[in-house]
This record gives structure tokens, C-alpha cells and sequence, in this order.
């Protein structure tokens, strides 16, 4: 007995809701279900395997795709509704905090400007580099 192909449907979208009542909050990236339903003829219900018949048993995976924003660089949505933002140190490779924003607009504008001064100060130190006497 064949196994029937496995299918993916796109199901529902889901929405992160206002942490209060009254406060209004951008909308958040959306959340896509998708469901991948197939059936297995060796699975069975239980486990002994005396049962000489058994029926193929439907399996179903659900898998959660977030969509990010390209719109706004460096800012992400957190569960309960802000945007944050935080970036690379190109000197130290470690992640700077940027803060905590009520819209996406405001932290990807505060990560551009922190990622053009890093820009700008990378560039100043390969220019006293190229520039200073070995």
C-alpha cells in the first residue's frame, strides 16, 4: 500500500492582540499556519504488533512561519506588540541594544543611524590605518 503525497495548506493567519484595552499598536508581522497532513500505513494506534490489519494512520505536522518586515531594517516585533531594534558592533562582533519602540518606523530610524555612525567610524579607522607610519 502506497502512502497518499503529502499536502501543505496554507490555513489561518493569526494576529498578536493589544496588551490593553484602548492602546493601539501597529500590526504585527503575520503568522502563517500551515498544516501538512499525510498518511502512514506503518503507523499504527498502539503498540503491539500482533495485529496482523491495521489501517494507515493519518499524521499531522503543523509548522508556524513568521513574515519578517524588509521595510524597516534592524526593527523586529516582539510578541506583545513593540518594535525593538539592536545591532552588530563591527568592532566588538557583539549585539548592541538600541531601545524599545511603539512603532516600526522609529527603531528601524534609530538603527540606521547607529549602523551609518559604526560606517563612518570604520572608515575613519582604515584611513588612520592606511595613512599612519609603519
Amino acid at each position: 500500500m502506497e502512502a497518499a503525497p503529502a499536502t501543505a495548506t496554507k490555513v489561518s493567519r493569526k494576529k498578536a492582540q493589544p496588551t490593553k484595552e484602548g492602546m493601539k499598536r501597529p500590526k504585527p508581522t503575520k503568522v502563517s499556519v500551515v498544516r501538512i497532513k499525510y498518511t502512514d500505513p506503518d503507523a499504527t494506534d498502539d503498540s503491539s504488533s500482533d495485529e496482523t490489519t491495521s489501517s494507515p494512520k493519518q499524521v499531522v505536522h503543523e509548522v508556524h512561519l513568521r513574515k519578517t518586515s524588509p521595510k524597516y531594517p534592524g526593527a523586529r516585533l516582539r510578541k506583545w506588540g513593540n518594535w525593538c531594534a539592536e545591532i552588530r558592533n563591527p568592532i566588538t562582533k557583539r549585539r548592541q541594544w538600541l531601545g524599545t519602540y511603539p512603532t516600526a518606523e522609529e527603531a528601524s530610524r534609530v538603527y540606521l543611524e547607529k549602523k551609518k555612525e559604526f560606517g563612518e567610524f570604520v572608515k575613519n579607522s582604515k584611513d588612520q590605518i592606511k595613512t599612519s607610519p609603519c
